[in-house]
Order: C-alpha cells, then sequence, then structure tokens
C-alpha cells in the first residue's frame, strides 16, 4: 500500500501540465481526498477527475490567504505547482516576485501554522542558469541563473531551507526540466516550439523558431514528472533538492525534426537570432540522485511523448 494512502493532498496550480497529470497519480496511491486549487480553473484537463468524489476543486488565488486557509485546513500534504512561468516572468517581473516568491512564502507560512506533514516544490533547472561545463549538471552545480524566473526559484529553494531550521519545514524541491505532454501551456518556452511548428506547416508556412537550432536541452514527458511528484511525497526524503529530467539530451533541432518525421512532414526550419537571455545553449542534466533516493526513473522517451502529445493535439484542435 502506498505510504500516502488515505491522506489529503492539496495542490497549487492543479488544473494545469503538471498538476492534472498529477491529481491522476495521486488517485492511483488510494488517497482520500485532493484539493486542486487553482487561479483559472482548465476544466478540459479535469475532465478524467473531476466527477472523482475523492477530488475537491477550488477556484482560489495564492494571495487570498482566508481561501488557502479554509481549503488547505486538514491536509496532511501540499505540492505546489502554481506559479508564474519563464516567459510571463520576464514579460511581468513585479508579478513574478510577488507570485514566486511572496505569495509562495506565504503558503509555506501557512501550511506550517496547519500542520501540513511534507511539501513538494517545483523548483526548475533554471536555477543552474548556463552550466559552466559540458559534462551532465548535478545538483551540486553553483546556481548561474541570470533570469528572474531562476532567481525567483533560487530565492525559495533558500526560504525552504531556512524554514527547515527555524520551523521543521519538511519539504522536497523537484528541480524539472523542458516538460511537454498532452495539455502543455502555451508559454512553456521549448515545449510550444512543438505545435508551433506544425501548425506553421500546415498553413504553409515556414516556421520560424528563436536560436541557432543547436540549443542542448532536456525534455521530460509530463507523467513522469507527475509521478516524481508523488514519489517525493512517498519516500522518507526531506530538505533535499532533485534533477527531475529525462537523462536524454536532445537538440532543438532534433527534437523538430523528430515532430516533422512522425507527422510525415518536410522538415524545413528557419532559425533566427533570439534577442533575450532566455534560451540556455547547452543543457545536459544528470538525475542519478533523484533514481538513487526517490526511486524515480523516467519510463517514456522523447519519440513515444511526441506521439502521445501530437494524438491529443488532433484530437483536442490545437493542430
Amino acid at each position: 500500500m502506498s505510504a500516502i494512502a488515505g491522506s489529503r493532498v492539496f495542490i497549487t496550480g492543479g488544473s494545469g501540465l503538471v498538476g492534472s497529470h498529477t491529481v491522476e497519480k495521486l488517485l492511483s496511491r488510494n488517497v482520500s481526498e485532493i484539493i486542486v486549487y487553482d487561479k483559472f480553473i482548465n476544466e478540459e484537463n479535469l475532465v478524467a477527475v473531476k466527477d472523482r468524489k475523492e477530488v475537491k476543486i477550488v477556484q482560489g488565488d495564492l494571495n487570498d490567504i482566508s481561501c488557502l486557509q479554509k481549503n488547505m485546513a486538514g491536509s496532511d500534504f501540499l505540492i505546489h505547482l502554481a506559479g508564474l512561468l519563464l516567459l510571463p516572468s520576464m514579460r511581468n517581473q513585479r508579478e513574478a516576485l510577488m507570485i514566486n516568491i511572496v505569495d509562495t512564502y506565504a503558503l509555506m507560512d501557512l501550511a506550517l501554522d496547519l500542520g501540513v506533514k511534507k511539501i513538494v516544490y517545483a523548483s526548475s533547472v533554471s536555477v543552474y542558469g548556463t552550466p559552466d561545463t559540458d559534462q551532465p549538471v548535478t545538483e551540486k552545480a553553483p546556481f548561474l541563473n541570470r533570469t528572474i524566473y531562476g532567481a525567483c526559484k533560487i530565492v525559495v529553494e533558500q526560504l525552504c531551507r531556512a524554514l527547515r531550521d527555524m520551523r521543521g519545514l519538511n519539504y522536497v524541491a523537484l528541480r524539472y526540466c523542458s516538460v511537454y505532454g498532452p495539455r502543455q501551456h502555451a508559454d512553456g518556452l521549448y515545449p510550444r516550439l512543438i505545435l508551433k511548428t506544425l501548425s506553421d506547416i500546415n498553413k504553409h508556412r515556414i516556421p520560424r523558431i528563436e536560436g541557432t537550432g543547436d540549443e542542448v536541452q532536456d525534455f521530460i514527458y509530463v507523467e513522469d514528472v507527475a509521478n516524481a511528484n508523488v514519489l517525493a511525497l512517498e519516500v522518507n526524503v526531506s530538505d533535499e533538492a532533485y534533477n527531475i529530467v529525462s537523462g536524454t539530451p536532445t537538440t532543438v533541432r532534433e527534437l523538430l525534426k523528430m515532430v516533422c518525421e512522425l507527422e510525415g512532414r518536410q522538415f524545413n526550419v528557419e532559425f533566427v537570432p533570439c534577442p533575450g537571455k532566455e534560451i540556455v545553449a547547452y543543457r545536459r542534466f544528470n538525475g542519478e540522485k533523484a533514481h538513487r533516493e526517490l526511486g524515480f526513473v523516467p519510463k517514456i522517451n522523447l519519440e513515444e511523448g511526441l506521439k502521445r502529445l501530437l494524438s491529443w493535439a488532433k484530437t483536442t484542435g490545437e493542430l
């Protein structure tokens, strides 16, 4: 039996890409109740679970303490996924600081007051910035971030460590890489390129993609990430951060070429200069710590994940 069977789990951002898949994983662990808390409820993402008696859906803002208190009271666990993503954070820096740091701190503070047993925090490999090595990056690598989004993730990880010593916060930080899959968000930096490329090709336009195409990234399928979230609750670890990655480096050019081949399309993409700092040229990650301590093993390879994504996109009219 799962270590979290019979528990009550509160998930912020619970109707998003990672959140909705995490809800489905939690249901397979026989939890007693899942509170899906989100500012904007994406009902399409929750179609498979909305009628389950264990699932309670609450529309609410991260800065609404009274709403949070009312609905999080009695929860055993908190999975905090809500926040402003990389691209919106660049456009709205003050809002990013408020949501990703100030509101997140208030949420953790409240969780401690309410006796929540453990928090899983959605961090990011953005904390590493552009690595100073061509070797796979481990959790011991320095923080070389130069984006507002990455800075927010660093701050919250440090707040978690401080609250661990000051108030006994039991937490795990999971550093996600480029998450993709069915229900993916339009504001995702790399994943959005997949559907954009095919959409342009279908309209007989040559896709114009920022960057050189030789940027190396780690693409991880959303169900694997959801599984990592659940494992982080189940396994008896705390005060640790983990890379949640596929461990398979792939260039943007290779990614888009695979997408075109799966759809029987000719690969014809124009790469153009990127004016911002958001694209990192080279990223390879080591996921051995998560494998060793969480038992996390990615199960969906890129080709299979892309097939599932494209099938979903056609079914939902995204393509």
